[in-house]
């Protein structure tokens, strides 16, 4: 099995933008409004969507729930990486 180590601290998709939270906002749409913000193309977020989709999925067909990615861990991420 392939082990691949991930640096602890998470990404907060939950900052302020402009001074307003965004807590209910769907997670591609922070995704969306955060690469946009870091000014990156249209087409670097349709790569980023698309691996963020895959991953979820991947997670779902295990445990048949969806999680959001702040509840997963490295062993979350190693198990997508070594499949």
């Amino acid at each position: 099995m392939i082990s691949v180590e991930f640096p602890r601290k998470r990404v907060d998709f939950m900052k302020q933008q402009n001074g307003i939270r965004h807590k209910k906002m769907k997670l591609i749409r922070q995704l969306e409004q955060r690469l946009k913000g870091k000014q990156y193309s249209p087409i670097d977020f349709k790569i980023c969507r698309g691996w963020v989709e895959r991953f979820l999925r991947f997670h779902k067909d295990i445990t048949c729930e969806w999680r959001h990615p702040n509840e997963m861990g490295r062993q979350d991420f190693s198990l997508y990486f070594a499949g």
